[in-house]
C-alpha cells in the first residue's frame, strides 16, 4: 500500500498481480471476467470430457 499498489491474487490459477490503486477497480473487473470465463471453460471441458455419445438403432431394441 506504500508504493500505491494492492496484490491480487487469482483463485483458479495462483497467478500474483501487483495492480496500482489508480486502475484498481478497471482491472479487478477484467480479472475477475477471466477468472469466470476460465472456470466455466475449464468446468465444461471436465463435463465434455465424461459425455459419451452412443448411436444405437432402436428399432433393434
Amino acid at each position: 500500500m506504500k508504493n500505491l499498489k494492492v496484490r491480487a491474487v487469482r483463485r483458479d490459477n495462483g497467478e500474483k498481480t501487483d495492480i496500482s490503486r489508480v486502475f484498481l477497480v478497471e482491472q479487478v473487473k477484467g480479472m475477475l471476467d477471466k477468472i469466470q470465463q476460465n472456470l466455466f471453460d475449464v468446468a465444461k471441458q471436465k463435463r465434455d470430457a465424461c459425455i459419451e455419445v452412443v448411436k444405437t438403432r432402436w428399432r433393434k431394441i
